[in-house]
């Protein structure tokens, strides 16, 4: 079932590949150039890597071996929507290839829209770097609860914050005698999936933490991640058919990890 207003702030579709590094410098300057036609504005990430291991001496502590700071760049390309929020972009490098839709205030966007723009710009990145098969196909949405974002959850008063026991299952029920909840409230978790909906190798992680929301340092703010990930290689041609089911599998995912009260306040849509 899908949503008429989520808490879904980001949706990012991960394609990895093992691109030849020379075939990738090759023939970036072109695919920069194609990127620009739908994805104008450059705004590229450099970040710094520290590489170094580590070998234990003769009284067993750890002592450095190889210290190799890197310089890698993150290409990236956006395309601003109403608001001057950067709605559409794009990421790559030699190992991947990403498209990512954000939310543009109170408009709100669909799977179907950004699978729309992956049928589109798939085939061009795999044609243009020469790609055939994935290692790996990641989807990935980020939600978000605020008390400007989801009102519904906020409690006023004297203990004012985000009620996080009406919003996530997991803080539903509170153990031995504590009445309330106080930030931060951070957990992960990984598993795999019976196999019920797709296969056996697709695997989630959900992540919930806090943070504090820019200029309100007394405000904060929680986001759930949800990522579906499968371990295998997948085809170009039979890419969207996975796509598709790591959505499916996002959205039980989804389910499960909101309370019935939040999910009837997300507007279900019924198909």
């Amino acid at each position: 079932m899908d949503y008429r207003n989520p808490p879904v702030v980001e949706r990012a579709l991960g394609l990895y590949a093992n691109i030849n590094p020379e075939l990738f410098q090759r023939k970036l300057e072109s695919w920069k150039d194609i990127v620009r036609t739908e994805f104008p504005e450059d705004i590229s990430l450099t970040q710094y890597l520290i590489k170094s291991q580590f070998r234990n001496d003769e009284k067993r502590v750890s002592v450095v071996e190889n210290f190799s700071p890197e310089v890698e760049i993150v290409y990236r390309f956006g395309q601003e929507g109403a608001k001057l929020k950067r709605v559409w972009s794009t990421r790559f490098q030699e190992t991947h290839f990403s498209i990512n839709l954000e939310r543009d205030g109170n408009k709100t966007h669909q799977f179907n829209q950004l699978l729309e723009k992956a049928k589109v710009w798939i085939p061009k990145w795999a044609n243009h770097f020469e790609v055939e098969s994935l290692d790996n196909i990641s989807l990935h949405y980020v939600n978000l609860l605020s008390e400007d974002f989801t009102p519904q959850f906020w409690v006023s008063g004297e203990q004012s914050g985000l009620d996080m026991t009406k919003a996530i299952k997991v803080f539903e029920r509170m153990p031995g005698n504590i009445v309330s909840l106080v930030p931060p409230y951070n957990c992960t978790m990984s598993g795999v999936f019976d196999g019920t909906l797709c296969p056996k190798s697709w695997v989630n992680t959900i992540n919930v933490a806090t943070s504090t929301i820019k200029g309100k340092k007394d405000k904060i703010a929680i986001h759930v991640d949800i990522v579906i990930n499968t371990m295998e290689k997948v085809s170009v041609a039979n890419c969207i058919s996975k796509i598709e089911c790591a959505h499916s599998l996002l959205l039980t995912q989804f389910e499960a990890v909101f309370t019935e009260t939040a999910l009837a306040s997300f507007k279900p849509i019924q198909l």
